[in-house]
């Protein structure tokens, strides 16, 4: 499948796009995987082979985000300090809020 992204004439202007565009591009873009982000822009996600992934905020301020994992009933742990996150199944995905720190990372592992 063949999909067009019409950008502004300057690719910085991406980083304006509302939260609600931006879950809509990550979404179509990332189809194919079991896992995804929604939330500002400035947070990245780095996703792994092995069920991992990196939450990353490269924004100066604290920030929600929303994890979407494409499978009903999933568990979400966060490997560095151990914490079991307890999400919301809706359909068959599961969503888990998040709460970023600024400019900081974290590392979590789904099942």
């Amino acid at each position: 499948m063949l999909y067009v992204l019409t950008i502004p004439e300057n690719p910085g202007d991406l980083y304006a796009l509302p939260a609600e565009v931006l879950d809509e591009i990550r979404r179509v873009l990332t189809a194919d995987l079991d896992v995804r982000l929604e939330g500002p822009a400035k947070v990245g996600l780095f996703v792994y082979d092995n069920n991992t992934f990196i939450a990353e905020s490269f924004l100066p301020y604290f920030s929600d985000i929303k994890i979407v994992v494409e499978k009903k009933n999933a568990g979400l742990v966060d490997l560095v300090s151990g914490e079991e996150i307890s999400g919301q199944t809706v359909g068959e995905r599961s969503i888990f809020a998040i709460k970023m720190e600024p400019t900081t990372y974290r590392v979590f592992q789904y099942s």
